[in-house]
């Protein structure tokens, strides 16, 4: 498994919290940033936070942002953008900023 997050900070605050309950971190070293995943498989030389991510995609936001369960599903929708299977040339009105 691999633990995926839309920038570092999750991973560094789960990390911090094992150590608080002195509890093993379960993940290992291996993680994926899914902001700058998606601005790589996208060519974008800046990251971009997932609204903007879902925006440029031409995706609306679904449910409460930065809710974790709202997040998770949002970020899979974004998934095809984010492994390069879906690139902004595909989308006519496609436009970063």
């Amino acid at each position: 498994s691999l633990f995926c997050s839309w920038g570092d900070y999750d991973k560094s605050q789960f990390q911090q919290d094992c150590r608080f309950h002195q509890v093993s971190y379960p993940f290992g070293s291996a993680h994926l940033n899914l902001k700058k995943q998606f601005s790589r498989s996208q060519g974008y030389p800046k990251n971009y936070g997932m609204a903007r991510a879902l925006q440029l995609a031409g995706i609306s936001l679904e449910g409460t942002h930065h809710r974790g369960i709202d997040d998770a599903r949002n970020m899979a929708r974004l998934m095809p953008w984010i492994v390069g299977n879906q690139l902004k040339s595909d989308r006519a009105s496609f436009q970063a900023e």
